[in-house]
């Protein structure tokens, strides 16, 4: 029962800032691909956007853009290139996993904003939402305002990231940044055995037994 209740899942830590990183990063500034890109994709990540469930561009087309000035929140995000600004969600789908992510986010100012992290089965790993986390700060409606929000965990266990809009909010996307992939290994993309509730229940068996 001890064993059952001690092991529990890395945490995330989240921050706020391009500091909070522990580890060498890879990072996307969208500059290298071609403007108008609707899927950017690198070795490492496939980038694209959703709207009710339903990737683009199957509706109105969202892509990189180029913007001659940045906001002063934040150095080198939205300057130059950017990924798309619109009312949709934005994925990012690594080809490994990784265990430090951060992401340039431009102009929230309603809450209800999520930034969300998954495991390679889809399970959510974590979540920090606008008017409830503090480090995912907000603008003032109307205003010109960016972010950069991040996750640090104990172990790479991200395989995905969903950036879920709050509902009437605009949002676009830079500085994507990670840190070095690890690669899948046999099985990981197999069906998930949950170790922990299958210590708990062995310990219930092997004090029935017991008993």
């Amino acid at each position: 029962l001890i064993a059952g209740f001690g092991i529990a899942s890395a945490e995330a830590v989240p921050f706020s800032g391009t500091s909070g990183f522990t580890q060498p990063t890879t990072i996307i500034d969208f500059d290298s691909f071609t403007v108008g890109n609707q899927t950017p994709t690198t070795a490492d990540a496939t980038i694209h956007a959703e709207f009710q469930g339903f990737a683009y561009p199957e509706f109105t087309p969202l892509d990189v853009h180029v913007r001659s000035q940045g906001f002063v929140q934040h150095a080198g995000i939205f300057e130059g290139q950017y990924y798309g600004f619109n009312a949709v969600d934005y994925v990012i789908e690594f080809n490994g996993l990784v265990q430090e992510f951060g992401i340039g986010i431009f102009d929230p100012n309603f809450a209800g904003n999520a930034l969300i992290a998954y495991d390679v089965f889809g399970n959510e790993l974590e979540r920090v939402t606008t008017g409830t986390d503090a480090e995912f700060q907000t603008g003032p409606i109307g205003g010109s305002f960016s972010t950069f929000l991040g996750f640090t965990r104990d172990t790479a266990d991200i395989k995905s990231i969903r950036l879920s809009r709050a509902e009437g909010d605009v949002l676009g996307i830079d500085s994507v940044t990670y840190s070095a992939l690890a690669p899948l290994t046999e099985g990981d993309d197999s069906i998930p055995e949950p170790e922990t509730s299958l210590i708990f229940l062995g310990s219930l068996l092997g004090l029935g037994l017991i008993r």
